[in-house]
């Protein structure tokens, strides 16, 4: 028997196909000077970046120009928004007493484990930031060249860096808590051995008990947190706040004290391509939930379909609906409801 190693790729082609894969060749770039790049970046409008986050997103090419640039100035004004409210409860604090305040656990080590990645820092859940020195350094050569510092002025790279991972700190804080919550006070209360009243409401401290089972450290604290800082205002307590229970999104039967309301002229409900055709031949249904949900703006709709997949955003004729006899409700967190939504009422909207 020959020792030359046998020639399997007659085999392989004939089994799966002649392959023809292309080696990634790297492209060529001209090369230019640092301080001619940040000029010319620097002209750039800060709301203009859109082009560069949505480069590196799924959606890319599916949504238009102008819903970029909006999507740009809601993330510029959450963002304000969450520097603000740090601000007022913290006070004007350097980035590593913030994080020390916060109960973030800061490691500052030259480079990063087990990976040839270029790092500055990452958030590790549920309360570790790692600052990695060596790719700082290197920018911070850079930073104190004097062409650059006309153009950027003194910059804090490791601030700037602890700063962006306290506020991803943020964003996935009680992010598991908060889903088992949703699904408790919204699906099965059973999940956790508690009922909910005829109008959706749980005892508070009979939900803490549950919810310590499977989360340790769950408290009061930690429940008044998710209820006040969830951007969708999903959950709202008693007025004795012995109570909660969730504003809308029920697959239970549970009686919400809705009054009927007057919709606007139109209404949005973003879903996913694969339902058009069904949507189109049968409707808006409520499915599992009690009613079918429906958004004030194409924003928001577009954020709930993209939950599902590639986002397409039906426009509702909801006057002409009220006009026929159809009521609509309005959930506590801006939510509007409705039994049902027939084909003549709904038109695709152009993203």
């Amino acid at each position: 028997m020959s020792d030359e190693p046998m020639d399997l790729r007659p085999l392989f082609d004939g089994i799966f196909g002649k392959q023809r894969t292309v080696l990634y060749k790297r492209p060529e770039f001209e090369r230019r000077e640092l301080d001619e790049m940040l000029k010319e970046l620097a002209k750039i409008p800060l709301l203009h970046w859109d082009r560069y986050v949505f480069s590196r997103e799924p959606l890319d090419g599916r949504i238009s120009v102008n819903q970029r640039q909006v999507y740009m100035q809601k993330a510029w004004e959450c963002g304000m928004e969450w520097a603000d409210k740090l601000k007022v409860k913290y006070g004007n604090l350097s980035a590593e007493r913030l994080a020390d305040v916060l109960n973030m656990e800061v490691e500052y080590q030259t480079v990063p484990e087990n990976t040839d990645r270029v790092l500055f820092a990452e958030f590790k859940e549920p309360n570790h930031i790692q600052v990695y020195m060596d790719a700082i350094h290197r920018v911070e050569d850079f930073l104190s060249l004097d062409s650059i510092k006309e153009i950027i002025g003194y910059i804090n790279i490791a601030d700037i860096l602890l700063l962006h991972e306290i506020f991803h700190s943020i964003e996935e804080k009680h992010k598991k808590e908060s889903k088992s919550l949703s699904l408790v006070l919204r699906h099965h209360p059973e999940a956790i051995g508690i009922t909910l009243d005829t109008h959706g409401w749980a005892e508070v401290n009979v939900l803490i008990k549950h919810m310590k089972r499977k989360f340790p450290v769950f408290s009061l604290k930690m429940l008044e947190e998710i209820v006040a800082t969830d951007n969708k205002q999903r959950y709202a307590f008693s007025e004795d706040n012995t109570k909660i229970r969730a504003n809308q999104g029920h697959s239970l039967a549970v009686e919400l004290e809705l009054l009927p309301q007057i919709p606007p002229e139109y209404l949005y409900h973003g879903t996913a391509s694969r339902f058009v055709e069904s949507i189109l031949k049968s409707g808006l249904q409520k499915q599992t939930r009690q009613y079918v949900h429906l958004s004030n703006d194409i924003e928001t709709a577009t954020k709930v379909g993209s939950r599902h997949g590639s986002p397409i955003i039906f426009k509702v004729n909801t006057m002409t609906m009220y006009k026929e006899g159809f009521t609509f409700y309005l959930s506590a967190n801006g939510v509007w409801l409705t039994d049902k939504v027939p084909p003549k009422f709904l038109e695709l909207v152009e993203l």
